[in-house]
């Protein structure tokens, strides 16, 4: 009896156990509706035999900053079948894409990084533009999510890393301005371009960024000349190079030879056979000269490497002035490696090839000339104005005139409000604000603008002399009615 029920007790308890097995092994994973696709583009990648289908992380010696990011190449990541594989003879970008499905677009950063998220689904993916030194990169199609590798989840962040070269024989150089706001450095990405309008006394941030080319350690040279405007006030205490400033000595990385201001001009020398695999990035800053506004301020960056030759330049033009930039009486020989300074397409910069346009920077300027109300100047050292800026309640600086006339430099693009608080001795005050406006051209960047006052009214003599009349009738009429009163007096005595 006992024994027949311990086994009816050890049935239900297989039974039970039975049901969490059952009831384990029938969980399903869930994949997720959304993932992260991320794809890495490293310069000459195929030495590291990478795929799109080595998804195990970023490797070591791309960690340890060995390979180079390969910026501005934009992708395009189209949704196809699930089921969707790629034909004999054809590649990724041939496969068709899925009706309704969506589409999206990632154009890789400073570090070769382009982020998208996207529906769960499966994307073909390939590159829709790209820098000319780079080439293109490996079509492919991915799962987002994808099947993790022990084939028990998914993964919602999805690595990918297609094979690209680059071919780097000859750097390159660019240089760009920025103006400081706040004293914050500007954002590189997005604030430094060709042109910088300053206001008075702001200071401009200027970058210059030099590639260095996979052949690098063959070069015997490699140094940046930099010719600064003389209408530019530098701050040579602001000088960094690849984020960091000269220590205590005066020296940078290990491999600046040497980075140095004399005069208006700074170099810096690169050891080529040290260097990293990476831009150099120099940045310094400057501000404009008084009294230099509505002029076009350019700064001019050479990147010189290797040894050159120079020899007479076949398209010198003696009619007319010799100049560095356009027209130079030598320029480097056929042979020799080029700076970026003459008219060959190759030696210039990749962002405008052929052409050679220096970044710059400008500010505006105001004059304000004091007349009548017919037009002629009033020569006077007394009057007064305050500039107000568009809201006309932010002073911008308060004037005052010498032999009538009253100058201001350094004004920004925008509208502004002149406002007379003092007006000259023998005119009426002026309440009515002047608008200027400081135009986006040079041709508006210098505004004169006459400010004019009519004359004081002469008001008719009914006061002073008024008085006065009435004063001697009152005293008149003051010392007859005292004769009377004393006369009056000695009668009734």
């Amino acid at each position: 009896m006992k024994a027949k029920r311990f086994l009816s007790i050890l049935v239900a308890v297989l039974m039970m156990v039975s049901c969490f097995v059952v009831g384990a092994s029938a969980a399903v994973v869930k994949k997720q509706d959304k993932g992260t696709l991320n794809i890495h583009l490293y310069e000459n990648a195929e030495n590291l035999g990478l795929s799109p289908d080595d998804l195990t992380g970023t490797p070591a010696d791309l960690a340890a900053g060995e390979y180079k990011g390969v910026p501005n190449v934009k992708f395009a990541i189209v949704q196809v079948a699930d089921d969707a594989v790629i034909e004999t003879g054809k590649t990724a970008k041939d496969v068709e894409t899925l009706d309704g499905g969506k589409s999206y677009e990632a154009t890789t950063n400073a570090d070769g990084l382009a982020s998208v998220t996207v529906d769960a689904g499966r994307y073909k993916v390939y590159a829709t533009d790209k820098p000319a030194n780079v080439g293109d990169p490996v079509a492919f199609l991915v799962d987002v999510p994808m099947t993790n590798k022990d084939g028990n989840g998914f993964n919602d962040v999805v690595d990918v890393y297609p094979k690209i070269k680059v071919t780097r024989d000859k750097p390159t150089v660019d240089k760009l301005v920025a103006a400081v706001v706040n004293d914050t450095e500007p954002d590189d990405e997005k604030d430094y371009t060709y042109l910088a309008n300053l206001d008075h006394d702001q200071e401009a941030s200027w970058r210059i960024v030099a590639t260095v080319p996979t052949n690098i350690r063959e070069f015997n040279k490699y140094e940046l000349i930099d010719i600064v405007s003389d209408d530019l006030v530098i701050d040579p205490t602001s000088l960094t190079i690849n984020g960091q400033k000269a220590d205590a000595d005066g020296k940078f990385q290990s491999y600046i030879k040497s980075a140095k201001f004399e005069g208006q001009t700074l170099t810096v020398k690169v050891d080529p056979k040290t260097v990293p695999m990476a831009d150099i990035v120099v940045k310094f800053r400057t501000k404009i000269k008084d009294n230099k506004a509505g002029v076009e301020i350019p700064n001019h960056v050479t990147l010189v490497y290797n040894d050159s030759t120079l020899i007479t330049n076949p398209d010198y033009d003696d009619t007319k002035p010799e100049d560095e930039d356009t027209n130079p009486k030598e320029v480097p020989s056929e042979e020799d490696d080029k700076t970026n300074n003459w008219k060959n397409p190759e030696n210039y910069d990749t962002d405008t090839p052929g052409d050679d346009y220096d970044p710059y920077v400008w500010t505006g300027a105001l004059k304000v000339i004091k007349v009548d109300d017919k037009g002629n100047k009033i020569s006077t050292n007394e009057v007064e104005f305050e500039l107000y800026k568009d809201d006309k309640t932010t002073l911008v600086t308060k004037l005052k005139t010498f032999d009538g006339e009253a100058y201001y430099t350094g004004l920004a693009n925008g509208t502004y409000y002149l406002y007379e608080t003092k007006a000259p001795a023998g005119y009426e005050l002026n309440p009515t604000p002047v608008e200027v406006v400081i135009g986006p051209e040079f041709d508006t960047a210098k505004v004169s603008v006459n400010f004019e006052n009519i004359p004081s009214t002469k008001l008719p003599l009914t006061g002073g002399m008024g008085v006065g009349i009435f004063a001697l009738i009152g005293f008149a009429f003051a010392a007859v009615g005292g004769a009377f009163f004393f006369k009056s007096k000695k009668v009734s005595d």
